[in-house]
């Protein structure tokens, strides 16, 4: 399409969908054309612009497509891996130059790092461009990092997702359940995943995961920091999984988890979120032993 991005694909091995889709189909495209670049490197400059763009936190989409654009990464590096004319790069602010120009030229490898311009970046829209004077075309991509409690959730994820305490507040070394309810739309849900954050004070027991696992209720799981992943391999359409976690209060003070969410992880674009619980651990009282005076 305009962008680069190569529409059209069907279907893949691992059921892909929306955006990881069509970084797969467009990565074994480009390593086709690399193939005879010198007919398609108008094309393959295109799509690869595109591809540099899809980069989220470190990756593109899932595994699968991680891998393949990988691929077509390293071979188009490897006939494109230094300047072939010396120039400069810029940032653009606004419409202003940003920072000094950084030279490049033929024994330049590696990236060219440009200045920092977080303290340009005030509340509101921006534009940021990179301008190149001299040198000859090459790759470039930008990656920006924020922070945010609760992401915006996506219409188009047929996933919904509900967390709750039994309790918010609890004295130290008492029990306690997180419920977690995954709701599927009108389609069946292949390989859903659902991320669920736990207070920093409270702490999963793995010996009850497992029991869920037996108990075939979820595929499996994995404990990452503050956060319990749950697997299954697919959902039927309209169907309603609760899960009761059952957690444990370690340390006193008052917490608040990590938004949870909730996404088909082949399309991970797609994601249901909900805002993380809150719970108040209570310091464990000890009353001493009366003591008999003479």
């Amino acid at each position: 399409d305009k962008d680069g991005k190569i529409v059209g694909g069907k279907d893949s091995i691992t059921r892909s969908g929306g955006s990881a889709l069509a970084l797969e189909t467009t990565a074994l495209t480009i390593l086709a054309w690399l193939k005879d670049d010198a007919h398609w490197a108008a094309d393959v400059e295109k799509s690869m612009g595109w591809l540099f763009k899809q980069c989220k936190a470190g990756r593109f989409g899932s595994t699968q497509s991680t891998i393949l654009v990988l691929k077509a990464i390293n071979a188009y590096d490897k006939l494109r891996a230094k300047p072939k004319v010396p120039g400069t790069v810029q940032l653009v602010i606004d419409g202003k130059r940003f920072g000094a120009p950084v030279a490049f030229g033929p024994d330049t490898k590696g990236a060219i790092l440009l200045p920092d311009f977080a303290a340009a970046l005030t509340p509101g829209k921006h534009s940021i461009r990179l301008v190149m004077d001299k040198g000859s075309a090459m790759p470039f991509s930008v990656h920006i990092s924020y922070n945010t409690t609760l992401p915006t959730g996506s219409k188009k994820c047929d996933l919904r997702l509900q967390t709750t305490l039994s309790a918010t507040k609890i004295t130290e070394g008492e029990p306690l359940e997180m419920r977690v309810t995954v709701t599927v739309g009108d389609k069946d849900a292949p390989t859903p995943v659902a991320i669920i954050g736990i207070p920093a004070g409270l702490e999963p027991r793995h010996d009850q995961l497992n029991e869920l696992v037996a108990a075939k209720k979820i595929s499996s799981y994995e404990v990452r920091g503050r956060e319990v992943i749950l697997y299954w391999r697919g959902l039927k359409a309209g169907q309603k999984c609760k899960i009761v976690l059952s957690l444990l209060a370690t340390l006193p003070g008052h917490y608040q988890a990590p938004a949870s969410r909730a996404y088909l992880y082949y399309t991970a674009e797609y994601k249901s979120w909900v805002a993380g619980c809150q719970v108040t651990v209570e310091p464990k009282t000890f009353t001493s032993p009366a003591v008999k005076q003479k």
